[in-house]
This record gives structure tokens, sequence and C-alpha cells, in this order.
């Protein structure tokens, strides 16, 4: 299978059709052939999780990205900085800044005054965001279980080792290259 001059010919079946044989633009490189499979498997599977947790989530009001910073929080009993927070979720403050807002509104999150920096405010998770949370995470947990039903835990981990080292890599915006 060639791959298409133009990115946007990239749809779905192209991505999960593809494999280390149908690679040609890497030569006779096994290595660079796989790990281009590899990025475009990972950029398949990024985009169709998202659709299927926002549709999974969309009749009860909110989208994966909406529950996100929920996580975060709930794992930071003492709160956040909206600066810490976007930076963890690796998204703009300003982006993130919508989504506290109607967090805020929906009584899921507070925003505090932070000890010390006058300009800079704790978010915090509160009781209502937790049950939220608690709550979506019953669907997430079985729609996770159907989706890895068969994936041993040591494949589990080492997916989970692989990805966490990528995070580390990937910075968030890329480096310019004059190429």
């Amino acid at each position: 299978m060639p791959i298409p001059s133009d990115p946007a010919d990239l749809d779905d079946a192209f991505y999960l059709n593809v494999s280390e044989t149908d690679v040609a633009t890497t030569g006779d490189d096994p290595r660079a052939s796989l790990e281009l499979v590899v990025s475009m498997r990972i950029a398949f599977v990024a985009r169709a999780w998202i659709t299927r947790a926002n549709a999974l989530f969309r009749g009860r009001g909110y989208t994966a990205a909406q529950r996100a910073h929920l996580y975060v929080l709930a794992s930071k009993p003492k709160g956040l900085t909206q600066a810490e927070l976007a930076a963890i979720l690796r998204i703009s403050e300003a982006s993130l800044s919508r989504r506290i807002k109607l967090s805020i509104e929906e009584g899921l999150v507070s925003r505090h005054p932070f000890c010390g920096d006058g300009r800079a405010n704790l978010i915090r998770l509160e009781p209502k965001g937790l049950d939220a949370l608690n709550a979506s995470d019953r669907v997430a947990r079985e729609d996770r279980t159907r989706l890895l039903a068969g994936v041993t835990d040591e494949e589990l981990a080492i997916t989970a080792k692989v990805l966490k080292l990528l995070t580390d890599r990937v910075p968030q915006t890329p480096e310019r290259s004059d190429a």
C-alpha cells in the first residue's frame, strides 16, 4: 500500500491497514518502516479514542477534554495553579481557562487565591466534581475494558511504558525545521 503524497488522503482505513512492508518511503530500513507505522497508528488511535470518548460522553453533557482536568485535580487534593494544570495537560492556559470557567459554573471545581501570588489562583476539585468524575469513569472503564479485551497485563505495561516515554520526548511545540 503506497503512502499518499497528500497527508489529507491519509484516512482511517490507511492507518489501520498499513504494515511495515507497505511503507516504501523508508527504503530498506526496517526500523524506520516500523517507526513510521507506529507513529501513524498512534495518530490514528489518538483521534479515534478521543472521537469515541466524546461520543460516549456527549449524552452526559461534556466531552473527554472536559474530564481531563478533573482527573489531574483528583490526584492533587491541595489543588494546582492554572499554569501548572495547563502544563500537565499540555494545553494553553486560554483553552484551560474556558474549561475551568464551565467547571466552576457547574460546581465541579473551585478557584482560590494562591498565597504569595496575587495573580495566581489555585484550582481544586470539589466533591461534586469527584462524584461526576467517578460516575463518568465507570462508563469509561467499561469502554476501556471492551477495547482492551485480550490485551495481556504485560502488553498493557509495555504500551504504557512506551507511551510515557513518547509523552516525555514529544515537546508541546515542535522545534522549527528548515527542511
